[in-house]
């Protein structure tokens, strides 16, 4: 059921009234090559460098827009382990770099414990299944590992308009319906999705306070207020980082209390009981007619 307002209908945004991600992917990789995308890619790429990073062989990275941040080691260069990047589908032309597999992000071809860092860049809201999404990146993460999730912030003016974008269909060139319809996770449902997966989350910052909206005033605006909050870490951004370790719970050996243990009796005692019992048991008494005959003989 939806609402309706301004003349328009806004549906509400379900895994069932979403489209395969399949279909939608060339669009939102067009719409991430474009002004919008490079520049959230630009401001996003600052929050990653600002994170405390402690690197790993094993990088691996999901988009949905077909994105690949480069991580930087901690002398500023590429790192020298093993990066790569998952999709579902195969992008036509330069719009994206090419995966190193086609893979569902809810169903990895992957062993447990493997990935010692991994990227979810806008992985979960475009996903029909974006819980078990998160479940499946934290089966692959290492202990120890780091997860950095990369989303839109359902509280900003652009978490705000995007349905209603996404309703209006196209803005001048660019297509604006695939874009606009993703789920709103907020922060905090990210935080509790990421402790029920012994996630421990590290730090939380927000990023790009203009709109993604393909207009030069919007890109480009450099206001007080918006240095004013970028100053802050208000969360009124369009997009927001969240840095999460893996804290695997330690399995301490359990033994029974005292008191139980003198109670329990060992299979071993119990056996030798058994036989003791019937060793020391009473021969069968004799019938009368027997005990009566061997009293006349």
């Amino acid at each position: 059921m939806g609402f309706r307002g301004c003349g328009m209908a806004i549906l509400p945004l379900l895994d069932s009234d979403m489209p395969s991600f399949a279909l939608r992917a060339e669009a939102l990789a067009e719409w991430w090559q474009g002004p919008c995308g490079h520049y959230l890619a630009s401001e996003q790429a600052q929050l990653l460098a600002a994170l405390d990073y402690a690197g790993g062989y094993h990088q691996l990275q999901l988009s949905s827009f077909g994105h690949q941040f480069v991580l930087p080691n901690g002398s500023g260069q590429a790192p020298a382990g093993h990066p790569f990047a998952l999709h579902p589908t195969v992008l036509a032309g330069d719009r994206a770099q090419l995966p190193a597999a086609l893979a569902d992000f809810a169903e990895l071809p992957l062993p447990s414990g493997v990935i010692d860092y991994l990227i979810l860049h806008h992985a979960l809201e475009y996903s029909r299944r974006p819980r078990e999404v998160l479940a499946e990146s934290a089966r692959v993460l290492a202990d120890g590992g780091q997860l950095t999730l990369i989303g839109f912030n359902p509280l900003s003016p652009w978490g705000s308009v995007a349905p209603l974008l996404g309703r209006l269909g196209r803005c001048g060139r660019i297509e604006l319906a695939p874009v606009g319809r993703f789920h709103r996770l907020r922060a905090a449902r990210l935080v509790d999705w990421l402790a029920l997966l012994q996630l421990q989350v590290a730090s939380i910052s927000y990023g790009a306070y203009n709109p993604p909206l393909p207009w030069q005033w919007a890109l480009h605006s450099d206001w007080r207020w918006q240095r004013w909050l970028r100053e802050r870490n208000a969360p009124l951004a369009s997009c927001v980082v969240i840095h999460a370790i893996k804290r695997s719970a330690a399995r301490l050996p359990t033994r029974p209390a005292p008191w139980r243990r003198s109670l329990a009796l060992p299979a071993s005692r119990a056996v030798k009981a058994g036989q003791s019992t019937h060793s020391t048991a009473a021969p069968p008494r004799a019938s009368g007619k027997h005990h009566n005959e061997s009293l006349h003989d």
